[in-house]
């Protein structure tokens, strides 16, 4: 209820769209003059573009398995909770993997690490692992999670869930080092809304790929070409050895 006893530090009666007007025009100038900072601009089209191949891969991975390893929901719950403890690993990894690469080559080997572990996931199914180089089999007698499929998955979603948070947490690393400090907090703003305004694009690519193959492990493949296409605008990204000033 704490929205209840803020008060609004706006004018009271503005009318709508003229408030809207003047929002626009507020992004619009402040996207002009962050893009007088090259740098740090480009750092912001790569994340746009990689986070929109970061968002489709967690939303979809729950359809890939329901699909392909027949997971239910207590499979997809216990999947979820498993990945967001790794998930805190991740955050405090991606912490290290700053402090040891430095920011950018930390984003770099994130995306790799993240395309590598997509395409693997992308090789299991009910029947085989590495596109059917390792037959499945059951190991155990259980209700849940009995077959090596399975289980390879649950690995392979504790490593989405590491390198996925540690390159969120590289990025904004990233963009605190690369930011002239006067503008961090108008960048930050971009860095939100380019994050989101964009997330069409993942499922997009995913559907045109599905219908073209007729292939749902070949349209979430469609994923690495986002990733790729991120890392591709960071390496031209010049990074000083000191944060921006």
């Amino acid at each position: 209820p704490f929205f209840l006893y803020s008060k609004d530090t706006g004018v009271k009666g503005t009318p709508f769209f003229p408030s809207v007007k003047q929002g626009a025009l507020g992004v619009i100038r402040t996207v002009r003059k962050a893009a007088q900072y090259r740098e740090a601009f480009k750092f912001l089209i790569a994340r746009t573009i990689y986070a929109d191949g970061m968002f489709a891969l967690l939303a979809l991975a729950a359809v890939y398995v329901s699909l392909f390893l027949g997971w239910g929901i207590v499979e997809l719950t216990v999947y979820a909770i498993w990945a967001s403890i790794w998930a805190a690993v991740g955050g405090v990894a991606g912490g290290w993997f700053d402090s040891k690469l430095g920011p950018k080559n930390a984003l770099l080997m994130e995306l790799i690490a993240i395309v590598i572990i997509l395409l693997f996931g992308l090789s299991v199914t009910r029947d085989s692992i590495l596109f059917g180089l390792i037959e499945n089999r059951e190991l155990w007698n259980a209700p849940v999670f009995s077959s090596l499929s399975d289980v390879t998955y649950l690995l392979n979603g504790a490593l989405i869930g590491v390198f996925a948070t540690a390159n969120i947490s590289s990025s904004r690393s990233m963009l605190v080092h690369i930011a002239p400090t006067h503008m961090r907090g108008e960048f930050f703003g971009l860095y939100a809304i380019a994050g989101t305004v964009t997330v069409w694009i993942g499922p997009l690519l995913i559907e045109l790929f599905t219908t073209w193959s007729n292939s749902q492990r070949v349209g979430m493949s469609a994923i690495g070409l986002l990733f790729f296409l991120g890392f591709a605008v960071l390496t031209t990204v010049r990074v000083g050895k000191a944060p921006a000033d």
